[in-house]
């Protein structure tokens, strides 16, 4: 069929201002809505070509199952072409395309879908012969823009891409392809140089859901699957699975950049999308981690030549996905010369450092080891000091002693003198102490303030001692000595009932909480049952928990906090005989120090109480049981809570903004209230020993804030925040109440203040 200037004298019924007879023109805007239309094998479109199908520009085909007829034109410049102009819809359920129809001059039978145009449909038969730009032709084109929706798209087995690359899938900037099931040809290449990838450029995107993965017989991979081939020709796997990018990866040389973070669909599981490496060359080596959502893992190094990879996602969620830079790791510490360093070297991800045995540290060319603190002793017996001993130690210490005596012998740590800064969490300056020699060896203890540690064991014969100091507060430090002893405990321990302690030349037996040693020094007996709990925080249980308590027991526990705040007792479990007044087994809880303050509940039976809060810092328990029924008995949880009302006297007290001052800063989140209260005629005088809270000019994030008063309703006194007050703050009246407040951002050390009541009470603080 040949394209003509001019259309034939009209005839078939055609209304007579379109000028040529027989065709089906759909013009601009037009929608045919219909299941089943039928088009006839000759009409016409614009004057110019006659016999073809034409939709202009905004028409949209609706329609169940729509034929094309074999023969038709599209515009003057090229014959036969199936044509779909800009911003034309085909949204059908079953679209057959002819399998001969012409695109642009120079380049015959192509499918031409131009810039906007979407062709949605279920089944798309794509000819198997057709051509694209005029300066390739046999490939299937989607121009900036276009979007092809189908359920199941079949792409012909040869078709051609750019001039430079022949063969590809084209997929312009910008196009998609959005589809159900993709199939993808058999030949396909990419840019020159780099034959048979599937080509999608910047901004595209093919969003389909998993198909297995195909592969041909030269080794070309298809959707679904992906492979990486290092330089030099080596060889590369294969591996199927949901759509996937997987592959053994070999060493190269070092990238320069990190790769951006991750962005894979995040799963507390990892089992939608997700990274999966392991150390080796195949799915059956040591797994090191699967990995999705947005943090990027560390560094990950193999320890061998190879490394497996690979990426699944699944049919819903898409995310920007990963990249990462391999290279070969050198271990610089493998060379003759031990990587220049003195004593030891340690291997790091694409370099390597110097370090040094323990006594020793880095001189300040970091190669060189001079002597330091700490050591490797082989004595039986002997003293260590802290850096600087009987002087404050330095800032940014770091010592560590290793003990190491004769097989069958223990080493016992005891303590002359101590003093550290802390007091409770030893987060800053402390001494710790574990049996065996690393890092990891079981701990002893972790100490710091001013308290000695009791005498401490060595469970084998090794001990490590390590002393850290920070970069602020300085103190006196330690005086220790320590012995080494055969451990008579080692063996039939010791002839004790329950625990051996070994000593130098001898030992002795111990018994567990709720007993005492019997006068034969080995057996125990059950002792009293009285308690004093200063933690902050920790369980109390019954006697033999959680075993059943024994009969005619009574137990008690005095709990105290940090001044200025309260004790919260939350239950875990209860078990005492039930009885409705509980008047034969119970658990009674006192708002102060003894059984003399007032009573907060009495408990008995199995249902656990609501959590318990004491007005001030003390708490007292006190349990009972009779002759009779024995039960399991109760646990219980105590923590510590900010608040509270206080009593100013003549004699100063203190008052903390944390439980935890001086170990660590003040928690985020918090709202506290404290009401001091003085007696009649006199008033409340505070002294700021320490003030440090975040610094900002309206005190708008972290604050204390002072009434003069009972509650908030009274005069403000002043809003503090930075360094708080110059100087003393003074009430008016009886009472002053302090709120402090801190949000979920910076956190400083907090605020140390004494109070006492004064009859002096001119000066007043007014600050607001």
């Amino acid at each position: 069929m040949r394209c003509v200037g001019q259309p034939p004298s009209c005839h078939g019924g055609v209304p007579a201002h379109f000028g040529c007879p027989s065709h089906f023109v759909v013009p601009l805007g037009a929608q045919i809505p219909v299941w089943s239309p039928w088009v006839p094998k000759s009409f016409w479109g614009p004057f110019w070509c006659p016999n073809h199908f034409m939709v202009p520009l905004g028409a949209q085909i609706l329609s169940g199952s729509l034929l094309v007829p074999k023969s038709f034109c599209g515009p003057s410049w090229c014959p036969n072409p199936f044509v779909v102009l800009l911003g034309a819809q085909i949204l059908s359920g079953s679209l057959q395309v002819p399998k001969s129809f012409h695109g642009p001059p120079g380049c015959p039978n192509p499918f031409v879908v131009p810039l906007g145009a979407q062709i949605s449909a279920r089944s798309l038969l794509v000819p198997k012969s057709f051509c694209g730009p005029s300066w390739c032709p046999n490939h299937f084109v989607v121009p900036l823009g276009a979007q092809i929706l189908a359920w199941s798209l079949l792409v012909p087995k040869s078709f051609w891409g750019p001039s430079w690359c022949p063969n590809p899938f084209v997929i312009p900037l910008g196009a998609q392809i959005l589809s159900w099931s993709p199939w993808v040809p058999k030949s396909i290449h990419g840019p020159s140089g780099c034959p048979n990838p599937s080509v999608v450029p910047p901004g595209a995107q093919i969003l389909s859901r998993p198909r297995r993965a195909s592969v041909s017989p030269s080794g070309r991979t298809f959707p679904g699957s992906a492979r990486v081939r290092e330089r030099g020709g080596r060889n590369s796997q294969d591996i199927g699975g949901r759509q996937s990018i997987l592959g053994t990866q070999r060493a190269q040389k070092p990238t320069p950049r990190g790769p951006p973070p991750a962005k894979i669909e995040r799963h507390d599981s990892c089992a939608y999308d997700y990274l999966e490496i392991r150390d080796g060359s195949s799915e059956a080596s040591s797994l090191i981690g699967r990995y999705c959502g947005y943090d990027k893992p560390d560094d990950i190094k193999s320890t061998s030549n190879k490394l497996w990879m690979k990426f699944v996602s699944d049919g819903s969620i898409n995310k920007a996905g990963f990249a990462v830079n391999f290279f070969k790791e050198v271990d610089e510490c493998s060379r003759p010369n031990n990587g220049g360093c003195e004593q030891r070297c340690v291997n790091t991800l694409g370099s390597y450092k110097c370090a040094c045995d323990p006594g020793y540290e880095l001189a300040s060319d970091k190669r060189r080891c001079e002597a330091a603190c700490g050591g490797f002793l082989t004595k039986l017996n002997g003293s260590i000091t802290s850096p600087g001993w009987p002087k404050e130690y330095p800032p940014n210490k770091n010592c560590i002693w290793q003990l190491v005596a004769p097989t069958q012998y223990r080493i016992s740590l005891q303590f002359d003198f101590f003093e550290t800064e802390g007091n409770d969490v030893c987060k800053y300056d402390f001494v710790e102490v574990r049996s065996g020699l690393t890092a990891d060896s079981k701990l002893h203890g972790k100490f710091c303030g001013a308290e000695k540690p009791d005498v401490i064991t060595s469970q084998y014969n090794n001990m490590r001692i390590e002393f850290k100091s920070d970069n602020t507060v300085s103190k006196k430090g330690f005086k220790a000595h320590f012995f080494s002893d055969k451990d008579e405990c080692s063996k039939n321990n010791g002839g004790c009932q329950h625990e051996c302690l070994n000593s130098f030349g001898s030992y002795e037996c111990q018994c567990r909480s709720g007993f005492v040693l019997h006068d034969n020094k080995h057996d125990c007996k059950e002792a009293g049952c009285n308690h004093k709990v200063t933690s902050t925080s920790g369980t109390i249980t019954s006697p033999n928990w959680p075993d059943k308590y024994p009969s005619k027991k009574e137990c008690t526990w005095a709990i105290s906090t940090t001044a200025g705040h309260r004790v919260k007792l939350t239950f875990t479990e209860l078990d005492i005989e039930a009885q409705q007044e509980c008047t034969y087994d119970h658990l009674e809880v006192y708002n102060g120090k003894d059984a003399k303050a007032p009573v907060l509940g009495r408990f008995c039976g199995a249902k656990e109480p609501e959590p318990i809060v004491s007005s001030g810092n003390k708490m007292f328990l006190k349990f009972v049981s009779d002759n009779s029924v024995q039960k399991k008995g109760f646990e219980a949880t105590h923590s510590t809570v900010c608040g509270g009302q206080m009593r100013a006297e003549v004699k100063t007290k203190d008052l903390y903004s944390h439980a935890q001052f001086g170990d660590n800063n003040y928690p985020g989140g918090s709202d506290c209230e404290w009401v001091i209260m003085a007696e009649e005629g006199y008033g409340v005088e505070l002294i700021f020993q320490t003030f440090e809270i975040e610094e900002e000019a309206d005190c708008g994030y972290d604050y204390m804030e002072l009434f003069d008063g009972y509650d908030g309703t009274a005069p403000r006194l002043g809003r503090f925040c930075g360094s708080g007050p110059p100087e003393e703050i003074y009430s008016a009246g009886d009472s002053v109440m302090i709120r402090f407040h801190s949000d979920d951002t910076i956190n400083k050390k907090g605020f140390h203040l004494r109070y006492t009541s004064t009859k002096f009470q001119d000066t007043l603080h007014t600050r607001k």
